[in-house]
C-alpha cells in the first residue's frame, strides 16, 4: 500500500509541472482577448517573421525554439519551398523574354536558399542562441551543407535555358574556396559569377552590398529576371530586379547592420587583402610600424598612402583620429596642448590601414588616449559641437587590453557604418588608458535631448553587448562641479 501511495505521489509530482504549463499556454490571450495556445503564438511569430513584420531579432523566442526546429525539417517547410521554386518556373515560362544572348541573369543567395544549415542551426536551438560568428564560419568552412533540392531543381531549369547564374552571398571571401567546394559536391556548377564579401564591403550592410552588385551587373549589361533568397536583404533594394522570390527561413535575421558580419572573436582575420599589404609612410622606407607617439606624429605630418587595390569605397562622412598622451605634461602647459590631430580618413581602405597599423589602444602607454571624432569636430569640451553635449562611459577591467580593443573596435564600426538612429547628435569616441581602470567614452553633443541619448546610450550596449550599467555626464556638470553622479544610465 505504502509503496502504491509513494508511487502515486511521485507520478502526481511529474504530473503538476505538465498541467500547470498547459493551463499556463491555454490562458495566453491577445491584446483583443482570443484566447491562443503555444502553437497558435509560435507559428503567428513564424508567419510574421515571412511577411517581414518582425524584424531586428537576435534570438527566435525561447518558447518557440521547438516549434522552428519541428518546422523546418518538416514536410511542410518543403512543400513552402517547392511552392516558391515553382513559382519561379511559372514567371519563367509565361513572362520572361529571354534575349538569349549572354545577358539573361538570375541571382540566387548561397545559405539557406541553395544550401542548407539547418545541421548548424540544430545544435544552436534552431536560432535560440545568439549568433556566434565564428562558429558558423567554422562551420561553414568544412563544406559539409547539403544541397535544398527544390533550389537545385529550378537552378539547374534555368541553366538548361541559357539563363546566367549569379551567386551572391554574404559569406566573408576567406571562405570562398570551401563555398565552391561545397556547392559543386552538392551539384551545383556552371554559375556565370559568384560574389563573396571583400574586407571593404564588410563595413556596408549586407542589403547595400547586395544592392551593389546588382548596379555593377546591370551596368555590365545583364538583365536580372528574378532573385530567389531566404531573406529580404537579398532581395529588396534599388536597383531592383523584375521579379523577387523569398523562401522560408524563420531560424534568423539579416539586419541592415554590419555587426553580425563583424564581431570582436574574428579581428584578427578581417582583412584577407589588408592582411598583405604593408602600410607606407609617405618618404619613408617600407616597414611594419610600432605604435608609439612618435609613430603617430609622423603620421600626422605624413599621410598613409593607401595601397593600389582597386577599392574606393567612401563612408556617410569624414572621420578624423586625434592622439593625447598626457603621461609627460609639460610644466604649467594648459590642458589640450598635448592633443594632436593625427589623419582624417573617408574611406574604408583608409580606415583599415589606419586602425591595423596604429590605432589600437591596448598599445597605448598610461594616460594616453584615441580618439575617432567627426572631422570638424574637435574632442574638446570647449568645441561648438561638443559645448552642450555630454558622454557615455564604459569600463573595462577584465581581460582589459583585449576587451578594450574589442569595444574599441566595435564602437568604431558602429559610428563609421552609421548603426545609430541618432548618428547626427554623436560627436565622437575617446579610448582612454588609465593605470588602474580602462574606458571608453562616446561624446554627444545634446545632453539635454534625454531622449536622444537614451537611444544612443541603449543602442550602444547593445553593440558593446555588455551587461554593466553604463552612465552619462553633463560636460557641464563635470566642467562646474567636477565629480558628479550620472543623469542617465542604461
Amino acid at each position: 500500500m505504502g509503496k502504491a501511495l509513494c508511487c502515486c505521489m511521485v507520478f502526481t509530482c511529474l504530473l503538476v509541472p505538465l498541467a500547470v504549463a498547459d493551463w499556463n499556454i491555454l490562458k495566453l490571450k491577445t491584446h483583443d482577448g482570443l484566447k491562443i495556445s503555444l502553437k497558435n503564438y509560435c507559428e503567428s511569430w513564424r508567419m510574421n517573421v515571412e511577411l517581414h513584420n518582425i524584424r531586428d531579432f537576435e534570438v527566435v523566442p525561447e518558447e518557440c525554439t521547438e516549434y522552428i526546429g519541428k518546422y523546418v525539417r518538416s514536410t511542410q517547410y518543403k512543400v513552402d519551398s517547392e511552392r516558391t521554386t515553382e513559382e519561379c518556373l511559372v514567371y519563367l515560362s509565361t513572362s520572361c523574354n529571354l534575349k538569349k544572348d549572354g545577358k539573361d541573369a538570375w541571382i540566387f543567395d548561397i545559405d539557406d536558399t541553395l544550401l542548407s544549415t539547418v545541421p548548424y542551426y540544430k545544435n544552436n536551438q534552431f536560432g535560440g542562441k545568439k549568433l556566434n560568428v565564428t562558429s558558423l564560419e567554422e562551420w561553414m568552412s568544412k563544406g559539409n551543407a547539403a544541397a535544398l533540392d527544390h533550389s537545385l531543381k529550378i537552378y539547374n531549369e534555368l541553366k538548361s535555358k541559357g539563363v546566367q547564374i549569379i551567386l551572391v552571398t554574404a559569406r566573408r571571401e576567406h571562405l570562398r574556396s570551401a563555398t565552391i567546394d561545397n556547392l559543386m559536391r552538392v551539384g551545383y556548377y556552371g554559375w556565370t559569377k559568384i560574389f563573396f564579401r571583400d574586407p571593404a564591403n564588410e563595413l556596408v550592410s549586407v542589403g547595400k552590398y547586395k544592392c551593389d552588385v546588382r548596379k555593377e551587373l546591370m551596368n555590365d549589361g545583364y538583365r536580372i529576371w528574378g532573385i530567389v533568397g531566404d531573406h529580404y536583404s537579398s532581395i529588396e533594394g534599388i536597383p531592383s530586379p523584375r521579379r523577387t522570390f523569398k523562401l522560408p527561413n524563420p531560424m534568423y535575421y539579416v539586419p541592415n547592420l554590419i555587426k553580425y558580419i563583424i564581431s570582436p572573436s574574428i579581428d584578427t582575420r578581417y582583412l584577407s587583402l589588408h592582411s598583405q599589404m604593408t602600410v607606407r609612410l609617405v618618404g619613408s622606407r617600407e616597414r611594419e610600424m610600432a605604435t608609439s607617439e612618435a609613430v603617430v606624429e609622423e603620421v600626422a605630418a605624413a599621410p598613409v598612402a593607401v595601397p593600389e587595390t582597386g577599392l574606393k569605397h567612401r563612408l556617410e562622412r569624414k572621420w578624423t583620429f586625434w592622439f593625447d598622451n598626457q603621461s609627460k605634461p609639460k610644466q604649467g602647459a594648459a590642458w589640450g596642448t598635448s592633443l594632436r590631430k593625427v589623419y582624417t580618413f573617408e574611406t574604408v581602405e583608409e580606415f583599415w590601414c589606419l586602425y591595423e597599423q596604429i590605432f589600437k589602444p591596448s598599445k597605448l602607454q598610461n594616460n594616453a588616449d584615441f580618439h575617432l571624432f567627426k572631422a570638424g569636430v574637435e574632442p574638446k569640451w570647449e568645441d561648438p559641437e561638443c559645448a552642450n553635449g555630454g558622454k557615455w562611459t564604459v569600463g573595462s577591467s577584465s581581460n582589459r587590453k583585449a576587451n578594450l580593443d574589442s569595444m574599441w573596435l566595435e564602437t568604431l564600426m558602429a559610428l563609421i557604418g552609421e548603426q545609430f538612429e541618432d548618428a547626427e547628435d554623436i560627436c565622437g569616441v575617446v579610448a582612454s588608458v588609465r593605470q588602474w581602470q580602462d574606458k571608453l567614452s562616446l561624446w554627444t553633443k545634446t545632453a539635454a535631448n534625454e531622449a536622444a541619448q537614451m537611444s544612443i546610450g541603449r543602442k550602444w550596449k547593445e553593440i558593446l553587448d555588455v551587461t554593466d550599467k553604463i552612465t552619462y555626464n553633463f560636460h557641464d556638470d563635470s566642467r562646474t562641479k567636477g565629480a558628479t553622479k550620472p543623469r542617465y544610465n542604461v
